[in-house]
């Protein structure tokens, strides 16, 4: 019971819902309009301050629980709350406060760079090539936002962006093919952003076969003839130091079109039919 003449107990605020944020309790939500919950004493007017100025009121219920229904705008606004007995008109201290961000904002499209650079293993780091059996994803997104990456239109998983924007995910293990990405980011408040097209990307373990040919069957010592290397793909960095030839040398080594190289090769000593091994140093596609 309260004595006649006491002041009654300041109100506690204990949140808002809908909270649309992280957690249940971070006091953050995408909506305007929200209601504020709290306790208080039973039957006793509520009122709820933003920043200082009457938000909205309520009467408190008998099991000493308020909601009282507000609406705001985007930005902070520091909730506090007053009681007043009805019957003897007598108003409570000032609670303390809650802090309660609305955003309405929603986030940028996140972008899409490719593979990492520790798992892009092609001619160059950010080509979208990788030979990895577990290659990761990255790209840039808003700070603490939840990017999910979409692959051929189907969800692969969602990271967090770190507090610098950059965020990564690895793709499991993908089978080869060609992949095309996409990415959308939803912020703390909730906030869903567009989806961004990211580029293709390629994952290829296979190593390129090759043809070799002649344009004689034959060399005999002093003779020269012309050796077309015919790969199964485009490939990049075979040279002259790739390729062993006995009892000759091979010179005069040009690239041909698309995926051919072509080498003339000096027979020396015995005739014969030339014999070769070809290698290839690093990845290829």
């Amino acid at each position: 019971d309260v004595a006649i003449g006491a002041l009654p107990p300041a109100p506690t605020i204990s949140g808002i819902t809908p909270d649309t944020g992280v957690s249940a309790v971070d006091g953050v939500t995408n909506l305007s309009s929200f209601a504020v919950l709290g306790t208080a004493q039973a039957g006793a007017l509520v009122t709820i301050f933003d920043n200082g100025i009457v938000a909205g009121q309520a009467t408190v219920a008998n099991n000493g629980t308020f909601s009282v229904s507000v609406t705001s705008t985007t930005g902070s606004h520091r909730l506090t709350a007053s009681v007043q007995d009805l019957a003897t008109g007598h108003a409570s201290g000032v609670s303390a406060a809650l802090t309660v961000v609305v955003d309405q904002n929603a986030p940028v499209a996140p972008t899409i760079a490719g593979f990492t650079v520790a798992t892009d293993s092609g001619a160059a780091s950010n080509d979208g090539v990788t030979n990895a059996v577990t290659p990761v994803l990255t790209g840039s997104a808003e700070a603490g936002s939840t990017v999910t990456v979409l692959v051929n239109g189907t969800l692969l998983g969602s990271t967090v962006a770190g507090t610098n924007g950059i965020w990564s995910l690895s793709a499991g293990s993908p089978a080869e093919g060609t992949y095309t990405l996409a990415a959308f980011a939803t912020d703390v408040a909730g906030n869903v952003g567009t989806t961004a097209s990211g580029p293709s990307v390629v994952v290829d373990r296979t190593g390129p076969s090759v043809t070799v040919t002649s344009d004689v069957d034959a060399v005999k010592a002093g003779q020269t003839a012309v050796l077309t290397f015919a790969f199964s793909e485009v490939v990049t960095g075979f040279t002259l130091s790739d390729v062993t030839v006995a009892n000759g040398t091979l010179s005069n080594f040009a690239a041909g079109a698309g995926r051919r190289r072509r080498g003339s090769r000096c027979g020396r000593g015995r005739a014969g039919r030339e014999r070769r091994r070809l290698g290839h140093r690093g990845w290829l596609r």
